[in-house]
């Protein structure tokens, strides 16, 4: 071994080797598996829908709501002309069906013989991969829902506020993405019959929640603080962006218009008794390790490795997600789903 200092043999490398979370320094590494979910967390948390049982063995859902509506607008003075009218506008029933979205799914393949010798045991690399798994799933789940949300977007019935309104896009001029914005978007609520809102934003408005908060201890800031406190804001500094690039938009969605949850094929099939599907393949379901109320299938298959005479164990994690959007009733643009730009986001 070298007597320099700073100077060390590939002996002393190899005796020196230790597991990054041993030596602290595996905090970047954590920080990697930490999804993008605020679209997911926030359509779960205020999903309002009732799903009911969504357990079945054998094959997915498909689900009819029926609903009805009088829809003819003729309301006018009652007068003896009319009193012996025959022709009146008759309630409608209408049909919307419900299924299952395509499952996603997320697989990795751990080797036995690839272990011998190695600082890692099986748990720890199954724990790791699962886990990470579970994130480019959700990563994936929060894409596809804003592309449910974008094809489903009303039209802004309020036409006369500070934004322009073209088709389903509202564009703000770039000073109004401010504490100002927060009584337009409460007119814009009542206008578009929301019964309650929330906001997931690309971040247009971030900035600005940000130095409100930083400046709610001034007498001049706390104005702006108090006006965002009346807003239930989830940024998504991702997804939205990769769903809508170049454009950086805010939805404003009624909690009544889109709930979303997730189906098994597995109820009450645990890990720790799991079921023999035939040959070496095994099944459970779990709970999610990130959002809470998603629940998971897990394949798991064991198969030999014929270069090292050891077992090869292959994990499916899949995810049957349900997206529903509530029928629309007699305005269709009246969705509960509106688009917000701003003219001069860069």
């Amino acid at each position: 071994m070298s007597t320099l200092a700073g100077v060390f043999s590939e002996t002393l490398l190899q005796a020196a080797r230790a597991k990054a979370e041993v030596m602290a320094m595996d905090a970047r590494l954590i920080a990697d598996t930490k999804p993008w979910t605020e679209t997911v967390r926030a359509i779960m948390e205020n999903t309002k829908m009732k799903f009911g049982e969504l357990t079945n063995s054998q094959k997915d859902y498909t689900v009819e709501v029926e609903y009805s509506h009088l829809c003819t607008n003729d309301a006018g003075d009652y007068t003896s002309e009319n009193y012996c009218a025959t022709t009146c506008g008759e309630p409608s029933t209408n049909i919307k069906e419900f299924t299952a979205d395509t499952p996603i799914f997320k697989c990795f393949t751990i080797k036995r013989g690839t272990l011998r010798g190695n600082d890692f045991n099986f748990e720890e690399l199954y724990a790791q991969a699962r886990i990470m798994a579970e994130r480019y799933l959700l990563e994936l789940l929060a894409q596809r829902t804003i592309a449910v949300i974008e094809a489903n977007l009303g039209a802004n019935q309020f036409t006369t506020g500070k934004g322009t309104v073209l088709g389903t896009n509202t564009t703000f001029a770039s000073a109004f993405w401010s504490a100002s914005l927060v009584p337009e978007l409460m007119q814009t609520a009542v206008r578009n019959k929301f019964e309650s809102f929330y906001l997931l934003d690309s971040g247009l408005l971030y900035n600005a929640i940000q130095a409100a908060a930083i400046n709610s201890g001034n007498a001049n800031g706390s104005g702006d603080a108090r006006a965002f406190g009346m807003l239930k804001y989830y940024a998504d500094l991702y997804n939205i962006d990769i769903v809508n690039t170049p454009d950086r938009v805010m939805y404003m969605i009624d909690s009544n218009a889109i709930g979303l949850t997730s189906k098994t094929r597995l109820p009450n099939i645990t890990k720790a008794s799991p079921e023999y599907y035939g040959g070496d393949e095994w099944r459970w379901s779990e709970n999610g390790l990130i959002i809470p109320g998603l629940v998971y299938d897990i394949h798991r298959n064991i198969a030999c490795d014929t270069e090292t005479d050891e077992k090869n164990e292959t994990f499916k994690v899949i995810l049957r997600p349900i997206t529903a959007v509530n029928p629309t009733g007699c305005d269709s643009d009246v969705t509960g789903l509106l688009k917000m730009l701003c003219a001069t986001a860069t």
